[in-house]
């Protein structure tokens, strides 16, 4: 999971053409860490979790890799 958790995040950073740093703010994280999830070294709480479906639009399941389906079919509230 945390190889697809990896795959996916890296995947919304470069399409919403982001760095690391700028990206990692967006969802309330530093850099460090966000290159940490990148790597598959870290899997980040729920909050953060949240805080990137929320932001990026997508559904939980597609970001952990239990599902193909990335948009949201509801809004995500924090």
């Amino acid at each position: 999971m945390n190889s697809i958790f990896s795959e996916h995040i890296r995947e919304l950073r470069n399409n919403m053409k982001m760095n690391q740093a700028d990206f990692s703010k967006l969802i309330g994280t530093n850099q460090s860490t966000l290159s940490a999830y990148e790597n598959g070294d870290r899997f980040p709480p729920y909050e953060t979790l949240m805080a990137i479906a929320q932001q990026c639009n997508v559904s939980l399941d597609w970001l952990c890799g239990l599902s193909d389906r990335k948009e949201l079919s509801i809004k995500v509230r924090l």
